[in-house]
């Protein structure tokens, strides 16, 4: 679970999965850059919102 928080706040993380979905064909091209914007965003909230470890 480490691992993938890890990858989860990088922008090449979101970079890949954009381009993994438009060569899907589930998102065209263009979409790609709200796509990162987006989950760079949702990365941040959830940091945001959780609470540190003891």
């Amino acid at each position: 679970m480490d691992w993938l928080k890890k990858r989860a706040v990088e922008p090449s993380t979101w970079r890949g999965l954009g381009w993994v979905l438009v060569a899907a064909g589930v998102i065209p091209p263009g979409s790609v850059d709200a796509l990162i914007g987006a989950g760079v965003a949702l990365v941040g909230l959830v940091e945001v919102i959780r609470k540190e470890k003891a």
